[in-house]
């Protein structure tokens, strides 16, 4: 049997290599992920792709798909949506896919959606690293992570348990942040929680001086943080020099792993980051199968994170979906099978699909960073 080799650089921790036995020319299902595989967003998405790999590997070991091999094909964007364009055009023309995996940002599945070539393709797009409502009930998008929105929903609840009242937000100068912001105002405001200093900033700057003085002096329970991991870093840093006692809490922007690497696990611990997935330590049978397969292949289970173990069920949704389809593996073949899947159970994750709603999860949980830069529920 001859094998391919297929490469991933991951940030933090070397190469990782996967022989995976090659197909016969033609008995194949190609997937894709185009996404931003260097920079400051390259971590999480190397550790998305290396959990979607990894379901990729486990199907072909139990037989593929009605005999088919399944092939994910990676590529690096840049993190620019005109990058992500092109290669997805060309891939689609050279390759055939069934499918993309794991596009990341509004800008990037924007360009695709609005795009003739790629609407015409009936392409769909699974796993969008993004929680925006503005990607709610998009024809070709099946979404398997939470929205913004339902994270805001899970912060006000912790702190309502918490008996917080008086909070301040810092949240990014962009679609984003200010679609967070403006439904975390009206949420709060309902359950009686005052917003006691809002600022928004740059999401390239990372000079928090000011922004600290004046959150200090307005002297609030909790912070939230709907911004990147670098900013919410250099902000959570600048507050710690000064001893503010406020419980910070930020959105699944920000990447735990990171936020510790950043700061370190002293400075980082106590900071509580909404999750779109289980904890991938924890018992669920869906993270307990992420792990088992990274042992299978001598990876360190350590390795199982949340930006992974999204990929590996962004995958294991695309799998799912070709093992039911009937009538073939082409993209509308596929977009059929998908809408077919509700309360599909992972273990522990579920995934809610029908023909009039693509929004697949509704899952938020809490983590909070251990003064060993563990998470903790």
């Amino acid at each position: 049997m001859k094998f391919c080799l297929s490469i991933i650089h991951i940030s933090l921790y070397g190469l990782i290599l996967f022989f995976i036995a090659a197909p016969t020319l033609g008995q194949e299902l190609t997937v894709l992920q185009i996404a931003p595989f260097g920079g400051n967003l390259a971590t999480a998405a190397r550790d998305y792709n290396l959990g979607a790999l990894l379901a990729v590997d486990e199907a072909n070991e139990l037989g593929g798909i009605r005999g088919k091999k399944l092939r994910l094909i990676s590529r690096d964007d840049g993190n620019d949506a005109k990058n992500t364009l092109s290669q997805a055009i060309e891939l689609i023309k050279t390759e055939s896919p069934s499918a993309i995996i794991g596009v990341w940002g509004d800008a990037s599945v924007d360009a695709l959606l609005n795009n003739p070539v790629f609407k015409n393709s009936s392409m769909p797009i699974v796993g969008v690293r993004s929680g925006s409502t503005a990607l709610r009930n998009q024809q070709q998008l099946f979404l398997v992570r939470s929205s913004y929105h339902d994270e805001v929903d899970g912060m006000q609840k912790q702190i309502s348990v918490m008996g917080l009242n008086k909070v301040a937000i810092v949240y990014e100068d962009n679609l984003f942040g200010s679609d967070t912001f403006t439904y975390a105002e009206g949420l709060f405001k309902k359950e009686n929680i005052s917003i006691l200093k809002s600022m928004k900033h740059n999401p390239s700057n990372l000079d928090f001086s000011t922004a600290v003085k004046d959150l200090i002096k307005a002297g609030p329970q909790a912070i939230l943080i709907f911004s990147n991991t670098n900013a919410a870093a250099a902000l959570v840093k600048g507050l710690r020099e000064k001893m503010h006692p406020a419980f910070i809490i930020a959105t699944s922007t920000v990447e735990a792993s990171v936020l510790t690497t950043q700061l370190g696990p002293k400075i980082a611990s106590g900071v509580a980051i909404a999750q779109s997935v289980p904890n991938p330590q924890k018992s669920s049978i869906v993270a307990m199968r992420l792990r088992n397969k990274m042992v299978s292949l001598n990876i360190s289970p350590q390795r199982a994170n949340f930006s992974s173990l999204e990929g590996y069920i962004a995958m294991r949704t695309v799998i799912e979906a070709m093992n039911r389809s009937d009538k073939g593996f082409k993209p509308q073949q596929l977009t059929s099978s998908l809408e077919t899947m509700q309360r599909v159970d992972f273990g522990g994750f579920y995934i809610d699909f029908s023909p009039v709603k693509h929004d697949g999860s509704k899952f938020v949980e809490l983590s909070i960073i251990s003064e060993d830069g563990k998470l903790r529920q």
